[in-house]
């Protein structure tokens, strides 16, 4: 951990970078660890990273859906239809997926399971990629198993109301979607620097 005195002038010299009331966490977490640099992930920063995670999610969840279901967790069809108007008649086909039961519980589960425990270890492999890291809002800590469902299952309360919760992220002082606020969370621009290894402890 940074001395004292080395924490102080990082925290001053982020409080002079950085406008007033935007990411205060962030600064905190900096002062808190020593690392210089880090800020609040921009919307479009992790809206990429979850797109990164949800074809991972695929990668696993089809094959199983698959494998078991016979599809890949979406039956599709096809309707013929006919438009009879004064100019004359016109014919064509509409194609319609429809999500099963089991093949969203499936996504649900992989789901739970991948979010939660590479949450509770810093960062997904899409946040990884775009160098993201998610951590606790108070202390800049890793964020406990309990907490990362809290997080997984504010996620999807969050994009429910046609992704308002998700999409808040962008108008936050904070940078924090609904599921942010619920587990307490923030996510930050860097690499991972293995919190637990920089005095910064699991909440």
């Amino acid at each position: 951990p940074a001395a004292p005195v080395e924490v102080g002038l990082h925290f001053r010299a982020m409080m002079a970078q950085s406008p007033p009331g935007e990411c205060e966490v962030a600064m905190r977490f900096i002062a808190r660890t020593g690392r210089p640099g880090r800020r609040c992930s921009c919307p479009a920063a992790a809206c990429s990273a979850y797109l990164i995670d949800v074809v991972v999610i695929n990668i696993v969840a089809i094959p199983i859906n698959l494998v078991f279901f016979g599809n890949s967790g979406a039956i599709c069809g096809a309707t013929q239809y006919t438009v009879t108007t004064t100019a004359g008649t016109s014919t064509g086909t509409n194609y319609v997926c429809n999500a099963t039961g089991t093949g969203i519980l499936i996504y649900l589960g992989i789901g739970l399971l991948y979010f939660v425990l590479m949450w509770s270890r810093g960062a997904t492999l899409g946040q990884r990629a775009l160098k993201l890291i998610v951590v606790d809002a108070t202390s800049g800590g890793v964020l406990s198993i309990g907490r990362c469902v809290i997080r997984y299952v504010g996620f999807c309360i969050s994009a429910i109301p046609l992704t308002i919760g998700l999409i808040w992220v962008g108008v936050d002082s904070q940078k924090q979607g609904w599921h942010d606020k619920m587990a307490r969370s923030l996510v930050l621009r860097g690499t991972l620097p293995a919190a637990s290894q920089q005095g910064v402890p699991r909440r």
